[in-house]
């Protein structure tokens, strides 16, 4: 079981009240990941919607990331450990572990994961070299 005080020192109020604006303008501020539509601010609100999810080299990056964090360097991973992580793709993109899934195909078919689905346990296989090699390809697909 996952939770954020494995991830998060404890923090003092004012300090995680000071934090948690940090992420709402992460997914609202317009230079940052607003055009994901993760999260919306409507009047005074904050709404969770339907994610508009960047192209595939950036999800990349970001499981790329998310790997180096909770993986290290670890050449396979169960892709049930990676679909139901509490802290991983899914919940950073605000998708079903279905969707993320689809997400999943999607980086295979772009040559950043390898799949094993003959037989189970299922696994992902990083193709990556480098975080910043695809973050520098999500900028490229984007021009």
């Amino acid at each position: 079981m996952y939770t954020s005080a494995l991830v998060f020192e404890q923090e003092a109020t004012k300090s995680l009240i000071k934090n948690f604006k940090f992420v709402l303008r992460a997914y609202t501020e317009e230079q940052a990941l607003a055009n994901c539509k993760f999260l919306t601010q409507e009047d005074d609100q904050y709404v969770a919607g339907q994610a508009n999810l960047p192209n595939p080299y950036l999800v990349g990056y970001l499981l790329a990331k998310l790997w180096e964090r909770d993986l290290q360097d670890a050449k396979s991973a169960l892709t049930e450990s990676v679909l139901n992580h509490p802290m991983g793709l899914a919940p950073v993109l605000g998708l079903s572990a279905a969707s993320t899934q689809e997400q999943l195909n999607t980086l295979e078919a772009h040559g950043i994961i390898e799949q094993r689905r003959a037989v189970p346990p299922f696994q992902i296989i990083p193709r990556w070299d480098s975080p910043l090699t695809l973050l520098e390809n999500a900028y490229d697909s984007d021009r």
